[in-house]
């Protein structure tokens, strides 16, 4: 049976209705605590677990994006609040990638400055200051189950040696665990090619991250020691933070001392002499496995954009992703011939 899909009735990424008051007495609209289209979309976004009884096997239904989408933004309609706009944001990311992220970071940032006060789920409840619920509201911005794992699925931009995701990132950088080694050595090299590639995600992230950290201030302003713990989202989103530019391969050279020596001058051929250093080229020392693997990748990298069509570029690929690997798993990697030759050198 074919799927229908709720189209939206607002443009997916026309935000400015979003950020238009409701109402002139209430700019934010009702609360929603006990609608029963609220209710039904949290529950739709329940993690569920397969299902088995005996032989038979039944997957767990996965969430329809869009339809969700198209619930929230209904249900925006008539209240503006923040539980809305972070399952928004999820539908976006599912459906359309990174930018939505940074999107939904700085619409709940602006949003949290605009209507600091009518904004759902309000600080007072008939006149007494109750935090709890918007801390609650704002925690779900660090559920792993939620919009954490949403994140996690994203895909980074392809490069040479294939494509991976944020959870892989996560995993190498944070935990490294054996399997993971050798991209954990790799991500500084990674970071620069996706920083440059036409795949905006990285930069997505690296937006993302520096909005977050706004949008963590704000709410620990907001709601002080009630403010929730939003260290997950933070510390993810940091693995992916910009990147400092690559060091110039050369340097300037330190200035000789003046010597005795009669500079050569009106001499045939003579250019006029240059005020400019001298730069030569400075090669950084090799200390460990993981600078070695960043010269072999960057020669190969030289050669993909000089030399495109040259035999090397493979070779030194076999090279990168052989190091570090034990016998048994460069017996699989390699064809026998190659394995005949290295054993002659």
């Amino acid at each position: 049976m074919q799927q229908t899909i709720v189209q939206d009735t607002a443009p997916e990424n026309d935000d400015a209705s979003l950020l238009t008051e409701i109402s002139a007495d209430a700019p934010c609209g009702i609360s929603i605590d006990d609608d029963p289209q609220f209710l039904l979309l949290l529950a739709g976004l329940q993690p569920k677990a397969d299902a088995q009884y005996g032989d038979f096997y039944e997957p767990a239904e996965s969430v329809n994006w869009a339809e969700t989408a198209a619930s929230a933004r209904r249900l925006l309609c008539r209240s503006k609040d923040i539980r809305l706009f972070i399952i928004l944001m999820r539908c976006r990311i599912r459906l359309t990638g990174a930018a939505a992220l940074e999107n939904g970071l700085s619409l709940l940032l602006t949003l949290l400055k605009k209507w600091p006060e009518p904004l759902h789920p309000q600080l007072f409840d008939e006149e007494e200051f109750t935090p709890q619920l918007r801390a609650n509201a704002f925690g779900e911005l660090n559920d792993s189950h939620g919009i954490l794992a949403d994140i996690r699925q994203l895909r980074l931009p392809k490069t040479a040696e294939g494509q991976i995701s944020v959870r892989d990132v996560e995993k190498a950088c944070r935990y490294q665990p054996a399997d993971a080694a050798l991209l954990a050595q790799r991500i500084p090299l990674l970071r620069q090619q996706w920083a440059c590639s036409e795949d905006t995600t990285y930069r997505d992230l690296s937006q993302a991250h520096q909005t977050a950290e706004q949008l963590v201030s704000l709410i620990r302003e907001d709601l002080g020691e009630e403010a929730p713990d939003l260290t997950g989202l933070l510390s993810l989103l940091k693995l992916f933070s910009p990147v400092p530019p690559l060091r110039s391969s050369v340097q300037p050279v330190a200035e000789c001392p003046p010597t005795d020596v009669p500079a050569a001058t009106n001499l045939p051929g003579n250019a006029e002499p240059s005020s400019a250093p001298l730069l030569v080229p400075a090669l950084p020392f090799i200390s460990d496995r993981q600078s070695a693997c960043a010269r072999l990748e960057e020669v190969r990298l030289w050669l993909r954009d000089a030399e495109p069509g040259s035999p090397v570029i493979p070779l030194l690929a076999y090279a990168e992703r052989s190091i570090g690997r034990n016998f048994a798993e460069l017996v699989a990697m390699y064809p026998p011939e190659i394995l005949l030759l290295l054993k002659d050198n």
